[in-house]
């Protein structure tokens, strides 16, 4: 049986049953004796399966920690678009002026890459509340600069899980 095609949890049953099959048959042990392989070696052999074995438990449970984390940002990210929409829908309508709508990143598509994402949202309330001009408008709509400030807040959980979510991934790769 060759064990090219087996996954590691195959890989390493086969290879706790190879070892434990030769150091329980004294006919196997006489074959693979004259190889160099004693009752020692096979020891060592099953303390290294031991360490695989654990390392490759440990890589599971990182994954499923990493997995955790990008659930954890996803969510955090979907709260944070969830109130960023409802405020660009009103600036879409509110703002009129070509160069206040460019610099709110009103017109063109809303960009879903996670880095591309946060840069056009932050931009949009770094640019609403530096401006009067757009604060004026906005108030036109009850959009106020505490709503603003409290949707932008959204933003820090969002960044902060990405962290928690970047250091995962970096741990689980260490893993493997």
């Amino acid at each position: 049986m060759g064990v090219a095609h087996l996954n590691d949890r195959d890989l390493l049953a086969a290879a706790e049953q190879a070892i434990n099959n030769s150091l329980v048959s004294p006919v196997i042990m006489q074959c693979v004796g004259e190889y160099g392989y004693d009752e020692a070696r096979f020891k060592v052999g099953r303390g290294l399966l031991t360490t695989a074995k654990a390392s490759t438990g440990e890589q599971t449970g990182e994954f499923g920690d990493q997995l955790n984390a990008t659930d954890a940002k996803d969510v955090a990210r979907e709260a944070a678009n969830d109130a960023y929409l409802p405020l660009f829908k009103v600036a879409k309508v509110a703002v009129k002026r070509a160069g206040d709508r460019s610099k709110l990143m009103l017109d063109g598509d809303r960009e879903r890459a996670y880095n591309d994402w946060l840069a056009q949202v932050s931009t949009f309330y770094e640019q609403a509340l530096l401006n009067p001009h757009i604060l004026t408008e906005l108030a036109e709509f009850n959009v106020t600069p505490e709503k603003l400030r409290a949707a932008q807040a959204l933003l820090e959980p969002v960044k902060a899980a990405r962290a928690t979510q970047t250091t995962q991934i970096g741990v689980k790769q260490d893993a493997t």
